[in-house]
């Protein structure tokens, strides 16, 4: 199965939180993984945030960004545009 996983559940890959073994059981259990283009800066902001609350040490956040980033490249990427953000929204207020 493909899994799509947006920027909050990406996080849980690197840091270890509320909903981080649920997120590694759907990780584990995927053929492919997929995310947003702009979950990359998403992701790399959430690790930051992450440093300065002092939730990660500095060398913690910076070899969960560096992890991140060897993972990107194996990641389904989704492109946005307006019309599929708008039909994401539609989807959303239907089955949210």
């Amino acid at each position: 199965m493909i899994v799509y996983l947006d920027a909050s559940a990406l996080v849980k890959r690197y840091v270890a939180e509320a909903g981080s073994s649920e997120v590694g059981a759907l990780t584990d259990a995927a053929s492919a993984l997929g995310t947003s283009i702009v979950s990359r800066a998403e992701v790399s902001a959430a690790l930051a945030k992450a440093v300065r609350l002092k939730v990660l040490t500095r060398p913690a956040g910076t070899a969960a960004r560096r992890a991140f980033a060897g993972d990107w490249a194996d990641l389904i990427r989704v492109q946005l545009g307006e019309p599929l953000v708008a039909r994401a929204a539609s989807l959303a207020w239907e089955h949210g």
